[in-house]
């Protein structure tokens, strides 16, 4: 038997200078800067690297990689039998987490939308005008309902109201938070990462102010992530604010240190409309959000039409059932560690980010 290292022994080791010749040969003529990835916010990004040019990048161990399947259900004062059909059909299809969209109705009604759905074992999060005008009322009837005995996030329209919410209810949903921040990845992901820390920081602040520990306010945070098409982009993004966030919460003293409850949901194609076009955009970026290891995925169903959406909600929580059950993602600790590229990438979008945060 031969070892690695003997059998690599009998091949000619090539240098970075070697590797942008061969490069620079099938490119005729055409410059290897035209390759490099300008992202506004000063971040370079070279289409190869080396073990020698990756930065240093860490990112600890603080939790598993088993996502939860999140689905969103919209309820516009209409049919509630057949709102609550439709939900647990959901939830007995793999479903673990219920984004509900409260957008008419009253609380009373809460009771008879989550009919025999078991919320002990799901994460059931509100949001909707109707929820906005009346929050206080309607987490009242869930405490009612779940004793308690339930996970998820509330959406406010500000964080003066996230706090009122969250003195309130904290010991009687002690699993629940109540600050909720957007972040777009796209091209301007360096601005849209520093603004983000600035509003986190924000909420620390006023949580803070209001006797809430720094442990207990980490907890409090929700991150909302739209995904791009571009899966390289969205990898990097998600592990550089996750190494972001570690050193905004060391600021503030915090001793054991979560990520935060990143939520991430996949976007209609910018190319293409046609739905089977947005199924395989939307595996892709369901696929980057796994890999990033965050806290939930949300897969946009590609046809809302009448007679096929049932079919498309199937096939959306089905993307995410093959990753889990055939890929086996959710058993793999921060799959892209160890990719020069992805490493890189994600380090200089950290750094670039934290100087503009900085200033």
């Amino acid at each position: 038997m031969y070892s690695a290292k003997e059998i690599l022994s009998e091949f000619d080791s090539l240098d970075s200078a070697d590797w942008l010749k061969g490069i620079e040969k099938y490119l005729k003529g055409k410059s290897f800067e035209d390759l490099v990835l300008k992202l506004e916010g000063g971040a370079k990004i070279r289409p190869f690297y080396r073990k020698e040019d990756v930065k240093a990048f860490h990112l600890p161990v603080l939790n598993s990689n088993n996502w939860l399947i999140a689905e969103s259900f919209s309820y516009d004062g209409g049919d509630k039998v057949s709102f609550n059909k439709e939900l647990l059909n959901a939830l007995m299809n793999g479903t673990e987490s219920v984004n509900l969209q409260l957008e008419a109705g009253t609380p009373a009604q809460l009771s008879d939308l989550l009919e025999n759905v078991y919320l002990n074992m799901i994460d059931l999060n509100l949001s909707g005008s109707a929820f906005e005008q009346a929050p206080a009322d309607w987490l009242s009837e869930l405490v009612t309902l779940s004793e308690g005995k339930v996970r998820g996030f509330v959406k406010t329209s500000d964080n003066n109201e996230s706090i009122a919410l969250l003195r309130a209810f904290s010991e009687k949903l002690p699993n629940y938070s109540f600050f909720n921040f957007e972040l777009k990845i796209d091209q301007g992901i360096i601005p849209n990462l520093s603004i983000l820390l600035k509003e986190i920081a924000a909420a620390f602040e006023l949580m803070l102010q209001n006797g809430i520990s720094a442990e207990r306010a980490q907890a409090q945070i929700n991150i909302h992530t739209s995904l791009s098409e571009d899966y390289f982009l969205s990898i990097a993004a998600i592990r550089a604010l996750k190494r972001l966030w570690l050193g905004l919460i060391e600021a503030y003293g915090v001793e054991q240190p979560q990520y935060p409850k990143i939520h991430c949901i996949t976007t209609q194609s910018v190319t293409s409309a046609d739905p089977y076009w947005n199924l395989i955009s939307n595996t892709t970026e369901a696929l980057s959000a796994a890999v990033s290891q965050v806290y939930s995925i949300e897969v946009r169903p590609t046809d809302n039409s009448a007679d096929k959406a049932a079919f498309s909600r199937r096939i959306a929580r089905n993307v995410q059932h093959l990753l889990k059950m055939e890929s086996h993602i959710d058993h793999i600790i921060d799959p892209a560690a160890g990719s020069y590229y992805i490493e890189h990438y994600s380090a200089e979008l950290a750094s670039c980010a934290w100087e503009a945060f900085s200033k």
